[in-house]
């Protein structure tokens, strides 16, 4: 029998979760016209934008955490564009701040991640 690794029964759980997001104005923070499979998006929190409230800088300049958004299995398209909705797909984080020389690439359902109150913005252009 295969053990599944805990990560992945949690980022079904959170698939299947209708409590997620906590708060429906969540899906504000994506600030993408729309979410396709394979697109790469790009995000930061809070605590990333401190240093740079005084300053005359984009704190987009210094996103540090990057993924790629994957539609779970079986949902179908809304279109030949392969546009996904945020309900229901995963993004691959394959960038992120890090001193390990071989990070490892963790996958989070979009929903989990738009939960979290000190994310800011979810954006597709850095």
């Amino acid at each position: 029998m295969v053990k599944v690794p805990k990560g992945i029964v949690d980022l079904f759980e959170d698939l299947s979760d209708p409590n997620l997001p906590a708060d429906t104005d969540a899906f504000g923070k994506i600030k993408c016209r729309e979410l396709t499979a394979g697109m790469r998006v790009w995000w930061y929190y809070e605590e990333d934008v401190k240093p740079f409230v005084a300053g005359e800088v984009d704190p987009r300049d210094f996103a540090d955490y990057s993924g790629v958004v994957v539609p779970i299995h079986g949902v179908p398209a809304f279109n030949a564009a392969c546009e996904v909705d945020p309900d229901e797909c995963v993004i691959v984080i394959d960038h992120y701040p890090t001193d390990k020389d071989y990070p490892e690439v963790q996958w989070v359902a979009l929903k989990r991640l738009i939960n979290d109150n000190n994310l800011l913005e979810i954006f597709i252009e850095k």
